[in-house]
């Protein structure tokens, strides 16, 4: 196939290249992208981390303060059990006169004053006052001026209580309920079940039928010397002060916050009257009671949600309780069966509180439950309960707060954020794109232009020397100047190669000249010209090849420009400058700051990002330093050839392939052409290896060529192979499926001037066929017919040296460069393919 198209004669090569396709463009386009990028995923970390962040830290903003609502109940609940404590120890030493104890016991409830203690006393059990007596207490409560009066009620003589009547006897329930006595009270009742005598057991909240106030009673157990029951001694407690303190604490948490006893029922509500039932006793009294939270979800269906956590919060307390070593099912029964007041999942509930099986549990928060609801009665909207657990009494704070307040901290500071942030970017876009446009852009576009000029001197004939400026004229640190350096060393190479092909090229015409006068005068001065002619046409072969590496180091300059584009500088710049911004306060940035780990973190992959980023960098230099040794090899090879003598070393073929196609890899890979390498291991052939390479890059470069004309064609493949033929003797081929060769074309293709191109000379496959046979080989082409592809081969060993040297080795065995001969049959190849 004829040889690629040049350049035509005195086209100037047009460096103008349009914005949207140039390096500055794509700077600004990457800059734009990275800067979109950054914004997003500072949005997208903000809207998750940051996000969930301060939420976390909402949460345990509630969690601290719901544990200081607990401690200051708790320590309000202490106080209260101290005081039950004392009345309990006065109980167990005073002599049991009635005076002393109505002097001691109510100066004790006065308590410093304090009107929330709305009553209490000693209650003692039958007989263990004074003898014969069942029912014998000391109960103060409160009137309406706040003094401590003295009731006698509970004393008044009645029935015994006896469970079973109770339940299936209605004159005996009534008769018993006109003087029911306190026995068997439920607050009296579990008195008999405490063995500590430093813990105080809290009932649930009721409605006192003297006061009409609700209220919530504590008892603690009274014993004699051995440790016998004798009674308890109690402290009644108004709920309306809970109320006022629970609206305190509300507006510190947001949201609202409610209390409940041990049975659920509500102590405290942020709307009390919705949380209360009405109702008239037998005097015409109004009569208010808490509801419990599933008595109240029944009126409320949006309570339901609530109602059924806290619910389950009890049944989960329940049954810790059964897990409890000193749990016996008898003390459960016994409870049950000793108040009229207590049924059995109230008994179940009493003992697990005795027990106590928190108290272990509860050692740095108080928080036992948290749960997102997505609607709440009261806000309307989604909410998260929060439940904490009151020791000793077991009650529970509950703190309902929307989850619309934990995003809008969040979002604030985001848009505070980005507000800054879109600023900055701006900024650093600016100057990182003026930076990069001087440093890298405009270095690159002044070696573009200055490359284009020594081009289009060539093309049109004249010498690199001939131009007013040929050198590159500025300095650059870095890859860039190095290029710049490469760049000039290869120039001034450039012009001494020109300046002794030029003196070369009248030596050779003033031998042609002065051959042919001689022509008619012998026929060895004939000789001697034909031979001074084929020196001129090496020459010019040179110079073809000169231009081949030159089109493919401005391929290769142009992809350093590329890598040089997308390098992570610009990247490393915005981090520093961030870091400079932090400086004052460095340690805290990096340390307590998601940025700051985040930047840190960057800046440790950073080295070994641009570490690669240097590698590839370093490797296109070495390419072009390879190239520029190339044309030094093709001007060392022309003096060589001037003086007549020939360089021969031992070569490796599969090298010199691989070095024709990583030259012409570029426009390979840019015209989309697959490589499919088909390589046997093959002796090293002592051989030019120049004339070898130039050879590949001719085969090559016509191979791609002709793939470029078949614009129909979608699968383009070029298929290198290497391997031995049937004679034994080692082979290369080229074969392409580009457009093919008619059979009248294909007998005239090494012919020298032949070509089927406008623009072509007809020179390249004619020196590929007589190089090949002063290497002692032969270079064949086939063709199916256009469109069918075309095939070149390239046959070694056919000069009469080798030859000698294969008969021998067959006699011995051994093929030349000591290669078994066995090996032969079964050679052992690699296919390969490159997606270019």
């Amino acid at each position: 196939m004829a040889q690629a198209a040049q350049p035509t004669t005195g086209t100037k090569i047009n460096t103008k290249v349009p914005f949207f396709k140039s390096i500055a463009f794509r700077l600004l386009l990457g800059l734009l992208l990275f800067d979109t990028v950054l914004m997003l995923g500072i949005v997208s970390v903000m809207n998750t981390v940051g996000t969930q962040l301060v939420v976390d830290e909402s949460t345990k903003r509630i969690e601290e303060n719901g544990n200081n609502v607990v401690s200051h109940m708790a320590a309000r609940l202490d106080a209260i059990e101290a005081l039950v404590r004392a009345m309990a120890n006065a109980g167990e030493q005073l002599p049991h006169d009635p005076a002393v104890f109505r002097q001691t016991i109510r100066g004790m409830l006065d308590f410093d004053g304090d009107y929330d203690v709305a009553g209490g006393g000693i209650w003692f059990e039958p007989g263990r006052f004074e003898d014969g007596v069942d029912r014998y207490s000391f109960f103060w409560g409160r009137d309406q001026r706040n003094e401590l009066v003295f009731f006698e009620d509970y004393n008044a003589p009645g029935p015994s209580y006896d469970a079973k009547r109770f339940a299936q006897d209605d004159n005996y329930r009534r008769q018993f309920l006109e003087s029911p006595g306190y026995h068997h009270e439920e607050w009296y009742v579990v008195g008999r079940h405490l063995n500590d005598p430093a813990r105080g057991v809290w009932s649930g909240s009721y409605m006192d039928p003297y006061s009409y106030q609700p209220m919530v009673t504590v008892t603690v157990a009274l014993r004699d010397a051995s440790q016998a029951f004798m009674g308890v001694a109690t402290v009644d407690l108004k709920l309306e002060g809970l109320q006022s303190l629970a609206q305190m604490w509300a507006q510190k948490t947001g949201g609202y916050l409610f209390l409940l006893d041990r049975d659920n029922r509500f102590i405290t509500f942020p709307r009390p009257e919705l949380a209360k039932s009405f109702s008239h006793d037998s005097r015409g009294k109004r009569v208010e009671e808490f509801y419990t939270v599933a008595g109240f979800a029944e009126k409320n269906a949006a309570f339901l949600p609530i109602a059924n956590q806290l619910d389950a919060l009890n049944r989960r307390l329940i049954e810790s309780s059964h897990r409890e070593p000193y749990f016996k099912a008898q003390m459960v029964s016994a409870i049950q069966t000793s108040s009229y007041q207590i049924d059995m999942p109230s008994a179940e509930l009493i003992t697990a509180v005795l027990l106590d099986p928190y108290a272990e549990d509860r050692t740095s928060t108080n928080l036992i439950h948290s749960v997102q609801l997505q609607h709440d009665m009261l806000l309307e909207q989604p909410v998260t309960m929060s439940v904490f657990h009151v020791p000793g009494a077991y009650w529970k704070a509950v703190i309902v707060k929307p989850d619309a307040e934990y995003s809008m901290v969040a979002n604030q500071i985001q848009a505070t954020i980005l507000r800054y942030i879109v600023i900055i970017a701006v900024i650093i876009f600016i100057a990182a794109f003026s930076y990069q446009l001087v440093t890298v852009v405009l270095p690159i576009q002044a070696i573009t232009d200055k490359a284009a000029s020594i081009g289009s001197e060539l093309q049109q004939g004249r010498t690199i020397g001939e131009l007013e400026e040929p050198l590159v004229q500025f300095r650059a640190q870095g890859e860039i100047g190095r290029l710049a350096q490469v760049f000039n060393q290869m120039t001034l190479e450039l012009i001494a190669a020109q300046n002794n092909l030029q003196e070369i090229n009248r030596d050779l015409e003033a031998k042609v000249v002065e051959r042919t006068r001689e022509l008619e005068a012998s026929q060895a001065i004939a000789l001697q010209n034909a031979h001074a002619a084929g020196m001129a046409e090496i020459a010019t072969g040179v110079l073809h090849n000169i231009g081949n590496v030159l089109n493919s180091l401005n391929v290769s300059v142009e992809e350093l420009r590329g890598e040089l584009a997308s390098n992570h500088l610009n990247g490393y710049l915005q981090a520093c400058r961030l870091l400079d911004e932090q400086q004052a306060q460095i340690g805290y940035f990096l340390e307590e700051t998601e940025r700051g780990r985040m930047l840190l973190q960057y800046l440790l992959r950073f080295g070994t990002v641009y570490e690669k980023e240097v590698e590839r960098f370093g490797l296109v230099l070495i390419q072009l330093r390879e190239k520029v040794e190339a044309i030094k090899q093709i001007i060392s090879t022309q003096h060589i050839y001037a003086k007549g003598v020939e360089l021969y070393e031992n070569v490796n073929l599969e090298v010199v392939i691989e070095d024709a196609l990583n030259l012409e890899a570029p426009l390979l890979r840019k015209n989309h052409i697959r490589i499919v390498r088909d390589f046997q291991s093959v002796p090293d052939l002592r051989t030019s290896k120049v004339k070898l390479m130039h050879i590949f890059i001719n085969l090559v470069k016509n191979g791609r060529e002709a793939l470029m004309c078949d614009e129909l064609n979608e699968d383009k493949k070029l298929t290198v192979t290497l391997g031995f033929t049937d004679q034994g003797l080692i082979e290369a081929t080229v074969v392409d499926n580009g457009i093919g060769v008619t059979q009248e074309n294909l007998n005239k293709i090494f012919c020298h001037g032949f070509t089927t191109k406008q623009t072509g000379n007809g020179f390249g496959l004619h020196f590929c066929a007589n190089a090949a046979r002063e290497l002692g080989g032969e270079l064949r082409a086939q063709s199916a017919g256009p469109g069918l592809g075309t095939s070149f081969r390239l046959v070694f060993g056919l000069h009469k040296p080798y030859v000698e040297q294969l008969r021998d080795g067959l006699v011995n065995g051994r093929l030349p460069g000591s290669w078994p001969l066995q090996n032969r049959a079964e050679p052992a190849g690699t296919v390969q393919e490159d997606s270019v």
